[in-house]
């Protein structure tokens, strides 16, 4: 990220050279790393099968419960519980919106810093 190269560049040059600051940028450069991982992660031929497939399962769970008058209390609560277990696995490997929510805070101390210059 080209803006985390900024404010490193800003934090260590000028006033904001404190230890706030650079454990601010470690944990953002932490960060970054950890979401780097999870990319490479869910790149591997078993993992992305495996997120292909909760996908698929949340899909037809909510087509269940929209669609079957059938369904016992009990399978509509089953179909609840894989909704709502698949989507916490995927929202881990949900790496487009933890990067966006990162680069959007990078984004915001770096003005922040260049607007008190």
């Amino acid at each position: 990220m080209n803006e985390l190269d900024q404010l490193k560049k800003l934090t260590s040059r000028y006033e904001f050279d404190t230890e706030d600051n650079r454990e601010l940028i470690a944990q953002y450069e932490k960060t970054l790393r950890e979401i780097e991982v999870k990319e490479r992660l869910a790149e591997k031929p078993g993992f992305k099968e495996w997120i292909e497939y909760l996908t698929l399962q949340i899909q037809v769970a909510e087509s269940q419960n929209a669609t079957d008058r059938k369904q016992t209390p009990e399978q509509r609560q089953m179909n609840f519980t894989i909704i709502d277990l698949s989507r916490q696995f995927l929202t881990y490997f949900d790496t487009h919106s933890q990067k966006e929510s990162l680069q959007k805070t990078i984004n915001e101390d770096l003005d922040r810093a260049q607007g008190s210059l």
